[in-house]
């Protein structure tokens, strides 16, 4: 535009994980309650996105006892277990296959000058209306 170069970058982020929920996997428990990892909206997850954030809302945290580091520092004991019968239950993680990238942050850049979004596109419509007969 005119004789500026307007520029707009994104970084990809890692975000490939090591542990994540294996949402291909149904827990169950010893009475036969069925434990699906949930998507934020409580909908049983289907495909795994690395910016969504997964539940198993069917289970809670049951303390069993506490016990004591080699510090001195107490902790609690126990496990996740169904909330209609107590049982328990380990949720079942696994690792990505493949890497995984989501979207970091935006730059913006005039003639290789950061600046502001604001400024960008406050820049970007005079150019625009200098170009316009």
């Amino acid at each position: 535009m005119a004789n500026d170069v307007f520029e707009i970058t994104r970084d990809m982020i890692d975000a490939t994980s090591m542990r994540r929920p294996d949402v291909g996997a149904v827990s169950v428990d010893a009475a036969g309650h069925r434990h699906p990892w949930c998507m934020s909206d409580g909908t049983p997850a289907t495909t795994y996105q690395p910016e969504e954030r997964y539940s198993m809302p069917s289970l809670r945290w049951i303390r069993t006892g506490m016990g004591c580091d080699e510090d001195g520092e107490e902790y609690e004991v126990g496990h996740m277990g169904c909330i209609e019968c107590g049982a328990a239950v380990q949720p079942r993680y696994t690792a990505d296959e493949c890497v995984r990238h989501i979207a970091g942050l935006l730059r913006y850049a005039i003639n290789g000058q950061s600046v502001s979004r604001e400024e960008f596109e406050e820049r970007r419509r005079a150019a625009n209306l200098k170009r316009e007969p």
